[in-house]
């Protein structure tokens, strides 16, 4: 290889870190807002609806990856892979917030996790998800209060856990 090879690869080398420290911090900032409207929501509600283990037949991991599956593709590694469903439950969950406390508890919430979304990307998928759950996904009458993903030994699948609380 020469010089000017090996300045074009460190470039591009460069520029996909760049790329890559960037998705990891908007990550972080995804995972505190699902993080926080899952607290909120369970504060609000886990008086009245405590957590069961769900003992039916549906699997809710199964309802959040199908939720989340149309942006899986842009996704390109676990934590992407964690962020989009972390954000997928914060989407549902704010979704849940305005059938369960109103327009104006919602636009609060939605409001604050605007302000902590630095991509105007992140703020699409955000809206785009809340705009599916109450499309697609209304007659779930759940809060997903906790997601947990894990790494299989296949390369790019991962397996899902999710607690969720229901609504009466």
């Amino acid at each position: 290889m020469g010089r000017k090879e090996n300045l074009k690869r460190m470039k591009k080398l460069r520029e996909q870190k760049q790329l890559r420290q960037a998705s990891e911090a908007n990550q972080k900032e995804m995972n505190s807002i699902a993080e926080e409207a899952m607290g909120v929501l369970q504060k609000k509600l886990s008086p009245f609806h405590p957590m069961r283990r769900n003992t039916g037949s549906i699997k809710y991991s199964d309802v959040l990856s199908s939720f989340v599956r149309p942006y899986l593709d842009e996704s390109f590694n676990f934590n992407e892979t964690q962020g989009l469903f972390f954000a997928g439950s914060a989407a549902w969950n704010m979704a849940i917030t305005k059938q369960v406390s109103g327009e104006d508890e919602f636009e609060k919430a939605l409001k604050l996790a605007k302000e902590q979304l630095q991509r105007d990307h992140d703020i699409r998928i955000l809206e785009e998800l809340i705009a599916r759950k109450l499309k697609d996904f209304a007659h779930f009458k759940i809060i997903f209060t906790d997601v947990v993903l894990t790494e299989t030994e296949k390369p790019y699948t991962y397996g899902v856990s999710v607690a969720v609380t229901p609504l009466k």
